[in-house]
């Protein structure tokens, strides 16, 4: 049995999470709190396996209460919020001091029709439920060191390609920063986010990173030493024009329910660069990036896929492993070495 703490300041929205979560046997709803300072209050006192957090509310916003029950009693903690389509920052926040996922409420602060993500709501939970809380500390904790380039480095024009999902933001915010910005690549990332985050998400790695990470866009010239991230609700593929390197984002049904989808990022990226294609996919659940894995192999190209351990969702990492699309399984701390071998021609 999952207990669950509820968190939302509106006895409505509260009521609503209650009906929908309760109606899955697994789960079982221990308290109810409309503040942070309750969630604090009584995530030490009950211990719940799992709490649902909005953000805006009176006393202590769920920024706060996040950070603090990180801090002091950590648990597993899943954003419920309007935040997510209206301004991504909070809920990015929110995920930077601990939180593992985020659920949009559909129509604003009061959603009556949240009963309409009744599954994405049930399953969500029960997925995060599944991460051992001593990895959420760990993760938490960890600093992974920068890429030191020799100067004797063996560089030829090379392609990096990034996927991540659940447990994504957290892993990224470590690796990006360790990138340096004479990498001299060219390094294209898939984090599966809705369309409202994308962009806050990418000036957030930009502000901590040396090196330039902005949210692609379409028909750009695309250059080394930047990160361009896909755009929430679009594919991101690359494309060839006199011998320059563009984007093209498409509509093009979500693949594996996502959009973008890691695969077209990756098979795109393989077919230019071939065997200087390094992939790495990080935490997430599913199955996309294995398609995408399994051409950069064909075309004799590397793929990293994090290990079970760092990742808090062994899914897509999971699944290229299982295919037998990986070179390499490391630790979330490795992947810059990984990263540097590559560039050097050591890998």
């Amino acid at each position: 049995m999952i207990k669950i703490l509820i968190v939302d300041d509106s006895a409505l929205m509260r009521n609503i999470l209650k009906d929908i979560i309760s109606s899955d046997e697994e789960f079982r709803i221990i308290g109810f709190a409309k503040n942070g300072e309750e969630a604090i209050e009584l995530n030490r006192s009950l211990e719940p396996d799992l709490i649902t957090m909005d953000i805006e509310m009176p006393k202590m916003n769920g920024i706060e209460a996040v950070k603090r029950i990180m801090k002091d009693h950590p648990t597993r903690i899943v954003i419920v919020s309007a935040f997510a389509s209206e301004d991504a920052t909070p809920s990015l926040n929110a995920l930077r001091n601990g939180a593992l996922d985020i659920i949009q409420k559909p129509s604003g602060v009061i959603s009556p029709n949240l009963r309409i993500i009744r599954n994405e709501i049930i399953n969500t939970l029960k997925l995060i439920s599944s991460i051992p809380v001593e990895k959420i500390k760990l993760l938490n904790e960890k600093k992974l060191e920068k890429i030191a380039l020799s100067k004797n480095s063996n560089i030829h024009e090379k392609c990096i390609v990034i996927a991540a999902s659940t447990g994504g933001p957290k892993a990224l915010e470590k690796l990006i920063p360790t990138i340096s910005p004479k990498l001299n690549a060219y390094i294209f990332l898939v984090q599966h986010m809705p369309p409202t985050f994308t962009r806050s998400f990418a000036e957030r790695l930009d502000r901590i990173s040396d090196i330039n990470v902005k949210e692609v866009e379409d028909g750009e010239k695309l250059e080394k030493n930047t990160i361009y991230v896909a755009k929430g609700d679009n594919h991101f593929k690359i494309k060839v024009k006199s011998d320059e390197l563009f984007a093209k984002l498409t509509k093009e049904p979500p693949l594996w329910g996502v959009r973008p989808s890691a695969d077209y990022l990756f098979d795109s990226a393989s077919q230019i660069f071939k065997d200087k294609t390094l992939g790495i996919v990080l935490t997430g659940m599913g199955k996309d990036a294995t398609q995408g894995a399994s051409v950069i192999k064909e075309y004799n190209g590397k793929v990293v896929i994090q290990d079970k351990t760092s990742s808090f969702i062994w899914g897509m990492p999971g699944s290229v492993y299982q295919g037998g699309y990986s070179d390499y399984e490391a630790k979330l701390q490795e992947i810059p070495r990984l990263i540097k071998e590559f560039i050097e021609g050591t890998l």
